[in-house]
Order: C-alpha cells, then sequence, then structure tokens
C-alpha cells in the first residue's frame, strides 16, 4: 500500500484565495516574534511555503517532501529551499524557529516518530504546528481505501490518531499544546473527484465530508518547545 494523492497537488498555478487553514498557520506564525527560519514537512509543491513568504519575506523557508515529482514543480525563490526527504530518517542536521506539518500526519501509521523528529528540528522556544484531522475518541484507526476513478492500486493517508494521545505525547516530550479547530467560513460543492472534500451542515454547524465518509473538522495542534 502507498500514499498516492499527489495529483492533487500537481497544479502549481496556485490560487488567489489561500486555503483557510493555511491563513490559520500563518497568523499563528506571525506571533513568532523573531523567528528567522521555517521547516514544512510534506511541503508537496511548496505552495504554503510560497504562501507564507508572500506575507514573510525576511523569514527563510524549507519545504520537504518525499515526492520528487512535486519538489521539481516548485517555484524559484530566493528565500526559499526544497528538498526530497523522508519524514521518519529526517537528519537535516539544524534546528528552525517554526516546524509545519500540514495534512499529512494521517499518511503514516504512528504519529510518536513524527512528533518526535518535528521536536527534534525545533529549537529551544520554537513552535511547531500540525494540521491534521484528528479522533476526538480515544480509538486508533488505520485506514486503506482505493480511489478507483483514478488507480487500481489500495492507498493509504487518512489514518486518525486521538487528539487526547498526541497532546499527551507532545506535553510528556517536554512540549506545551494549545489544540485549536479550524471551521471553515464558506460551503465547498462535491467535485467529480470524491476523495476531495465538500462541506455539509449539521445541527453543530459546518463539517467536512469526503467519499471515504470521513465526517470532520480540522485541528491546529501548536506545540512549544
Amino acid at each position: 500500500m502507498k500514499w498516492d494523492s499527489g495529483y492533487i497537488y500537481e497544479n502549481t498555478n496556485f490560487p488567489a484565495e489561500p486555503k483557510v487553514n493555511f491563513k490559520v498557520v500563518l497568523d499563528k506564525i506571525k506571533g513568532q516574534t523573531g523567528a528567522k527560519n521555517l521547516l514544512d514537512l510534506g511541503c508537496a509543491s511548496g505552495e504554503f511555503v510560497h504562501y507564507v513568504n508572500k506575507f514573510l519575506p525576511s523569514l527563510h523557508c524549507t519545504g520537504l517532501d518525499f515526492n520528487q515529482d512535486l519538489i521539481q514543480r516548485t517555484k524559484n525563490n530566493p528565500k526559499a529551499s526544497f528538498r526530497v526527504g523522508d519524514i521518519l530518517n529526517l537528519e537535516l542536521g539544524q534546528k528552525f524557529d517554526i516546524v509545519t506539518m500540514i495534512g499529512v500526519l494521517t499518511c503514516f501509521d504512528d504519529f510518536k516518530p513524527i512528533v518526535d523528529k518535528m521536536m527534534a528540528h525545533t529549537n529551544k522556544g520554537g513552535s511547531i504546528f500540525v494540521v491534521s484531522i484528528f479522533n476526538d475518541d480515544d480509538i486508533d484507526v488505520r485506514l486503506k481505501f482505493r480511489n478507483n476513478t483514478i488507480s487500481s492500486d489500495w492507498q493509504v493517508g487518512y489514518n486518525l490518531f486521538p487528539i487526547s494521545s498526541v497532546v499527551d505525547y507532545a506535553e510528556q516530550k517536554g512540549g506545551k499544546v494549545t489544540v485549536s479547530e479550524i471551521e471553515l467560513p464558506f460551503d465547498l460543492a462535491k467535485q467529480d473527484d470524491s476523495l476531495r472534500s465538500w462541506t455539509v451542515r449539521t445541527d453543530g454547524g459546518r463539517y467536512s465530508l469526503n467519499g471515504l465518509m470521513l465526517l470532520y473538522r480540522l485541528k491546529c495542534v501548536e506545540i512549544m518547545v
């Protein structure tokens, strides 16, 4: 099994209106006074990195992704560098004031080695921001699926970890953790590719739904190191 949804990120004509989760993380990054560099893990074609540099041009950003094809699609940016790499074997030989991971944690079977790698690459006093789907209940889920309109291969990419477990582990490692929920301020229509999420209204407000029948809201986990 593999993660093979990179086609979603192949378009490097980045939209003028960024993703809501990008805005949320950028607002939090702006509060990190004195930050000089940022590492974005699972950067795909660099959309978030370029968005950050648009508003924080003095912040040097490094983007890392295992998909060489996506890294080759990144745009030239004098304030950023991009490299191919595996997060599980990450050894960059330097630390960063800010480490981000947006929509990537669910690709892994275990969050603990990922948190370890992120904390090991974060300067003391720095912050980690992880945007992902989490389980509000104390249940771990390993999910495999096959998007028949795209591929005949079984894939991974929507594993769920209890938010309580992630918070407890990061705090045991010495981090100070804050969790916030991200609610979309607008509706999204269903697209031809049902792996892409759309929105539905419930008594609790607006939630995202996808073809895997996952109903969710993203959360942003901030770990102060």
